[in-house]
């Protein structure tokens, strides 16, 4: 992967983290609960740090280095400090490098055109490259072939780094679904218990209910049978009366004669 290639990839990332960290921070805001967007910010540090410490080798970074250390000081529902990046001193001395070098090319140059200018007596040789042998030219191939395959495995890493992480990611959402619909199967199982608890406590009083009806319906039988036998019993001394009161008359009419005999 070229240094081209790697800017414009690493200023993808950035754009996908800004929009990522707004949306994260807006539910924030609105105090949502937030942990799929909690993955998808931890998802992209992981991600941008790593690529920086395979990617990151100059002073072409910086910019975008500061960048990234903006949006993770922008972030309102974590602590990025775990993903924080810091430069490795291979970067600092390879971009010290680099200057000492352009510096040195600058002072060369200058020094060219001060001896062309200075010296015209020599005659005009007409310029001709470097003879190259087939060794130097082998091995500066194998070289560029050698780089380019650590770049294209560093990346194909980075690609399985994250695709193993967003699986395990995946797994641990898949547990946690598995847990919950365990412990509601459990609440179900336990809300149908009481419900057949109930149920068998409902039939228990329908069936003293019945024996209650059955014993108020025996005791209203009597009570009307009872009744009954009053009705009777007073429409037969009604009937005679009469009859009785002869009989005690009769009676007093006897003992009066006795008594005045």
């Amino acid at each position: 992967m070229s240094r081209l290639s790697s800017l414009r990839l690493l200023e993808s990332y950035l754009e996908d983290f800004s929009s990522v960290i707004e949306e994260s921070n807006r539910l924030h805001e609105m105090e949502v609960s937030s942990e799929d967007s909690d993955y998808e910010v931890r998802k992209s540090l992981q991600k941008i740090t790593k690529f920086l410490e395979r990617n990151d080798d100059g002073e072409d970074f910086d910019e975008l280095v500061d960048e990234y250390t903006r949006l993770q000081k922008s972030i309102k529902t974590l602590d990025p400090s775990e993903y924080e990046y810091n430069r490795s001193p291979n970067v600092t001395k390879n971009q010290s490098k680099n200057e000492a070098l352009s510096s040195k090319k600058s002072v060369r140059f200058n020094d060219t055109l001060e001896f062309s200018q200075d010296d015209v007596t020599p005659p005009f040789k007409p310029y001709r490259d470097d003879v190259v042998d087939d060794a130097d030219d082998a091995a500066t191939a194998a070289l560029f072939e050698g780089r380019t395959t650590q770049e294209e495995n560093d990346a194909a890493s980075i690609d399985s780094s994250s695709n193993t992480e967003l699986f395990i990611q995946h797994q641990q959402t898949l547990v946690q679904q598995d847990d919950h619909l365990d412990s509601l199967a459990r609440s179900v199982r336990r809300q149908h218990g009481l419900a057949t608890d109930i149920h068998g406590e409902l039939e228990d009083q329908n069936i003293l209910l019945d024996d209650l009806e059955n014993q108020l319906d025996s005791s209203d039988r009597r009570l009307s049978k009872g009744q009954r036998r009053l009705h009777k019993f007073e429409r037969m001394a009604k009937e005679n009366s009469q009859w009785l009161t002869i009989i005690a008359l009769i009676i007093i009419l006897v003992l009066l004669l006795v008594v005045l005999n």
